[in-house]
């Protein structure tokens, strides 16, 4: 292809053949054989953005197949429901390179559905994860504790602000898009209507798009304001937050042409209780106009837990190192507390300042 030799001597960096392959990835995104994978008639979800089926993916060299969540597309015609697909793989693939937090991704396939053995559909695979965050905050009896809430929301705002830093806006952060793994670690896991900013700072669709319970105020006219851009986000996250606390869905009992004239036309906000974690900075997330809203960045060092804030921890340090004669951490239980809090291994606060790459 490239008339290059290859020597089997020393790495050489064949640019041609790079180039090739990913244009070839580019016509036929992670596409593999679908035989590979089988699926089940067990629905894990399903909304007017698509259904999402379990499955079983072979991944070969004797290992067993692996448990994974087929995303398809609502009922389009071929060539619509191929724009659909390729436009949301080229926002996953372009996030899950530059950004953790993301759900993986396995590749695409044809499949015949069950049910309807006669109709090939284009499928997306993914990991298949332990439970959504909204069945998570229903199995807690409809809202988390103060320390979860807090964890939860600072690593997903943390994923915005990596997500919003390659120029990607999600559009559709709620619960049931934000699934926990085997460590209990948050994922967003769904892209259908993400869009990529390129050169501008927002992005300009034709029409509202998103769950009206969590879109902010400029979501529901983007043609005829600024756009929808990462304040969009934020705005979705805070509502997000609020329900972890609460266990309430936000204007949960409104119809839909209620949160349109009360979100979209009088600009109104959910109420924040003074209870909540991180509350004046989440306040802010409501602000109508979306430049005095935080950043994702800015909201994930709010809701850093105390044991990961490094003020807190240096003034825990300075109490332990203190000299007191009457001071003695083998007689003094509190003093061993603080010593634990200061001697743990804080990762977390790697972390939070320099997220691993992926």
């Amino acid at each position: 292809m490239t008339n290059l030799r290859l020597e089997h001597r020393r790495l050489v960096p064949n640019h041609h053949l790079r180039w090739a392959i990913d244009e070839w990835r580019e016509q036929q995104p992670l596409a593999f054989d679908a035989d590979r994978l089988a699926l089940s008639d067990e629905l894990l979800g399903e909304g007017k953005f698509g259904v999402v089926y379990a499955g079983t993916l072979e991944v070969g060299r004797g290992r067993p197949p692996i448990r994974v969540a087929v995303k398809v597309l609502p009922a389009l015609t071929h060539e619509q429901e191929r724009e659909s697909i390729e436009s949301e793989l080229k926002v996953y693939i372009h996030a899950a390179k530059q950004c953790d937090g993301i759900c993986v991704l396995h590749g695409t396939c044809k499949k015949a559905l069950p049910g309807a053995p006669g109709t090939k559909r284009l499928c997306i695979v993914m990991k298949r994860y332990e439970r959504s965050l909204a069945a998570a905050i229903a199995r807690a009896g409809g809202k988390l504790s103060i320390a979860a809430v807090r964890r939860y929301g600072q690593s997903i705002f943390r994923t915005l602000r990596q997500l919003h830093e390659a120029g990607v806006v999600v559009q559709d952060v709620k619960p049931e898009n934000i699934l926990l793994d085997a460590y209990d670690d948050p994922v967003i896991a769904d892209f259908g209507i993400s869009e990529i900013m390129r050169t501008q700072t927002r992005v300009m669709p034709t029409q509202a798009k998103g769950t009206f319970n969590y879109m902010s105020p400029e979501a529901f006219e983007p043609a005829e304001g600024a756009g929808v851009g990462p304040p969009a986000d934020v705005w979705s996250m805070g509502c997000v937050v609020l329900e972890m606390f609460s266990g309430a869905q936000p204007w949960g009992t409104m119809q839909i042409q209620q949160i349109m004239m009360a979100v979209g036309v009088r600009k109104r906000a959910p109420d924040v209780p003074d209870g909540a974690p991180a509350a004046v900075m989440l306040r802010r997330c409501f602000a109508s106009d979306p430049a005095q809203r935080p950043t994702a960045g800015e909201m994930a060092e709010a809701l850093a837990p105390a044991e990961q804030d490094p003020a807190k921890l240096e003034d825990l340090e300075k109490q332990v190192t203190t000299p007191s004669s009457n001071l003695n951490s083998d007689s003094n239980p509190k003093l061993q507390d603080l010593e634990k809090q200061v001697m743990r291994p804080t990762r977390s606060l790697s972390t939070i300042h320099h997220p691993p790459p992926l």
